[in-house]
């Protein structure tokens, strides 16, 4: 990473844990690339 880039306040590393996400959230099933992908391009 070139320092002359990055700003004072850059978060460099940011990690979660799955397990808290579905304790708070509840398990999701996953959604396809395919239909991600199709929601993205129909959003903009």
């Amino acid at each position: 990473m070139n320092p002359a880039f990055v700003r004072a306040n850059e978060v460099i590393r940011l990690v979660g844990s799955r397990d808290r996400l579905v304790a708070t959230l509840g398990d999701e099933p996953p959604i396809p690339l395919e239909d991600t992908l199709a929601w993205m391009f129909t959003a903009r």
